[in-house]
């Protein structure tokens, strides 16, 4: 009698990963599916042991799915907000853009230009790291800490 045996996270990430990758890619943009499949794959190594040995490819797909549509609600939702939200309202010392602007401005590098491409051109992950002669993930990093440090400026200023 054959025991059937319970695959490996670390064998299911290199058999799937990339089928996983496109597959999100359908639903959300590339950096965003890379981002769900290993959201997945994290899941995996806590949840996995639920699914019975057979079942685990579909599985991931399943989980890579309902995430990926999650994904893509959050930012349609907040795209909604964002359009729906009043003008920010002008202070006595001058306009709040200008302000943002300049608080940007100061920021070094790499993250004003990262944070500029981004949020000023509305450049993706992809094209910023294109730009900057960079790999998409350090690209993501730069903005994420630019943004971590530009909201450090601007507490308590506006």
């Amino acid at each position: 009698m054959r025991v059937l045996e319970r695959p490996s996270i670390d064998r299911l990430a290199v058999e799937y990963r990339e089928r996983l990758v496109a597959y999100a890619a359908r639903i959300v943009d590339r950096a965003e599916a890379e981002d769900v499949v290993q959201e997945a794959l994290l899941r995996a190594c806590s949840e996995l042991d639920l699914a019975a040995p057979g079942s685990a490819a579909g599985w991931l797909y399943a989980v890579t799915y309902r995430l990926a549509v999650d994904r893509r609600r959050a930012r349609e939702r907040q795209t909604r907000l964002l359009a729906e939200a009043p003008a920010p309202a002008v202070s006595g010392d001058g306009d709040l853009a200008r302000r943002a602007r300049e608080h940007v401005h100061g920021l070094d590098e790499p993250y004003r230009t990262a944070l500029t491409l981004r949020y000023l051109e509305g450049l993706d992950f992809a094209a910023i790291a294109e730009r900057m002669g960079t790999i998409e993930r350090t690209a993501r990093t730069w903005v994420g800490r630019g943004v971590a440090r530009l909201r450090e400026r601007l507490r308590g200023v506006l």
